[in-house]
């Protein structure tokens, strides 16, 4: 996304556990992009009490922070934040214009990366192809060791 729009910015913001990329999409206006550096150091200020009596916040974008699947079992909040990504690079108009004049979006797009894939493994090997089983004693319902919430 970032090589195709100037809304996005790509930022690896470290390892997992398991050496897998964390990741950290920035999204915002052109011009804020531009201007990211000086919009960061004007934030910071926020945090010290010595000097944000004397921040502009009036000509600062607010920062949102989305964070998606803190559990590697809760595949939708991943997913979800694909179609938010697309949504913020290809939608067009004075609505998101506004937004992203105002708002620098941080999207994570998972934030159990080992879990997330862990888990899809798991559901990859143990999903029935051709139909949902609803039955809760299933092998596809039923997690083994270390269950649903853990990185690896």
């Amino acid at each position: 996304m970032a090589d195709l729009s100037p809304r996005f910015q790509f930022e690896e913001i470290g390892r997992t556990f398991e050496n897998r990329p964390y990741v950290l999409l920035i999204i915002t206006s052109e011009q804020n992009q531009k201007r990211m550096n000086q919009i960061k150091a004007e934030h910071l200020k926020l945090a010290d009490p010595e000097v944000s009596g004397s921040v502009n916040i009036d000509s600062q974008p607010a920062f949102v922070w989305l964070g998606h699947s803190i559990h590697g079992n809760e595949t939708s909040g991943s997913n979800a934040s694909l179609l938010t990504l697309y949504h913020l690079a290809a939608a067009k108009g004075p609505k998101i214009d506004e937004v992203l004049n105002n708002q620098v979006i941080c999207i994570d797009p998972t934030e159990n990366p080992d879990g997330l894939t862990r888990f899809s493994g798991w559901v990859n090997q143990h999903r029935y192809t051709t139909s949902f089983n609803a039955d809760p004693q299933t092998r596809e319902h039923s997690e083994a060791w270390p269950g649903d919430r853990f990185n690896h």
